[in-house]
């Protein structure tokens, strides 16, 4: 998961930005410059302050206006500062499942499905739950549990 480095106890959540390469080049130009955009400590800053995010940019969380809000609103930083001084353990590390990754692609598809095909919730939780299960029945046939 990302988080600063040598540092744990806490599982990142949300702070991943993509880009398809599945267009064409110009404008996955465009989109590397937009991301580096959204990226920079201003642009960090300024999401933070005003929707109570993690900022992902340490030049961001030192900026006077992160630092005074969160002086008004200490509550916010409570997050950063578990990232920063979090401790790797058992109770940290986050889910324990073997099929992690299929199970976890399971439910971004059902998710992908709704927004992007206009899958209905119901139909979308039940395909997730059915390929979760499978992967699971998968994984323990192949341990032998």
């Amino acid at each position: 998961m990302p988080g600063p480095e040598g540092k744990g106890g806490v599982a990142v959540q949300g702070g991943a930005l993509w880009i398809v390469n599945k267009s064409a080049p110009e404008k996955q130009a465009a989109a590397w410059q937009f991301l580096k955009f959204l990226d920079s400590p201003s642009s960090q800053a300024t999401w933070a302050v005003g929707t109570g995010y993690l900022p992902i940019v340490k030049k961001a969380a030192e900026s006077p206006e992160v630092m005074d809000f969160w002086g008004q609103n200490p509550g916010y930083q409570v997050a950063y500062d578990q990232l920063l001084t979090g401790v790797n353990s058992p109770a940290t590390a986050g889910s324990v499942i073997g099929p992690y990754q299929e199970v976890t692609d399971a439910v971004r598809d059902a998710e992908n499905s709704m927004f992007l095909d206009g899958k209905s919730p119901d139909a979308a939780v039940k395909a997730a739950a059915s390929a979760a299960t499978n992967a699971i029945g998968d994984y323990n046939e192949r341990i032998g549990a």
